[in-house]
């Protein structure tokens, strides 16, 4: 019986030990490999382990890619503008009357 509960402690230490990683990994962190490596490497500190932890925890930033309306290029100076301009913005030639 004893011999059991040792396992079972043995097997949550591992777990929580290598908590950082398998958060990492689950959230598919584009950094999993370096915070393994710093979890195995000096998650046994505290601070390491903490801080492995936080890194785990963090967004991972994504480009973000903004869609604007479309736009037509200047007959004049051949800038982008929008199609409905009747003046552009850049050169400021008429561009439609109206």
């Amino acid at each position: 019986m004893d011999g059991l509960i040792i396992v079972i402690l043995l097997i949550l230490a591992t777990l929580v030990y290598f908590m950082p990683t398998i958060v990492a990994l689950k959230r598919k962190h584009p950094q999993e490999s370096a915070i393994g490596a710093l979890n195995v490497l000096l998650g046994w500190t505290f601070l390491g382990w903490v801080g492995a932890l936080v890194w785990a925890c963090t967004a991972s930033l994504k480009p973000v890619v903004v869609v604007g309306p479309p736009r037509i290029p200047c007959p004049f100076c051949a800038e982008l503008i929008l199609p409905a301009a009747t003046v552009c913005p850049f050169c400021k030639s008429i561009v439609k009357e109206g």
